[in-house]
């Protein structure tokens, strides 16, 4: 089994050319299985979210999203942080939050 993690892609701070290089490595390793953890955006903005989902798209399936703290609201959103911390996160990436990963075929 060949598995891609991705970690801390922090979408809203990437520099433009970034993210279709590493579309394209991960591609070209033909992974069964790829993993994204942590951090999808930089402030949990809901555009980040749009950005890391379409990039999410264009990567080989099936793929385990886990969100990290910076995908809750920041800042001047601070009680939102505690009152509805992944209603963006949910509205944008969809309601799971617990992902579970099944056995794949051999």
């Amino acid at each position: 089994m060949r598995l891609v993690h991705l970690s801390d892609l922090h979408f809203g701070a990437i520099t433009m050319g970034r993210p279709e290089a590493l579309r394209d490595a991960v591609q070209a390793v033909g992974a069964d299985l790829t993993v994204i953890s942590g951090d999808l955006t930089q402030k949990g903005r809901h555009r980040e979210f749009v950005a890391a989902r379409e990039f999410l798209e264009t990567l080989p399936g099936p793929r385990f999203v886990v969100p990290g703290n910076h995908d809750m609201p920041h800042g001047v959103h601070l009680w939102a942080r505690f009152e509805h911390p992944w209603r963006t996160y949910r509205e944008v990436m969809g309601e799971e939050m617990e992902p579970l990963c099944t056995p794949l075929a051999w």
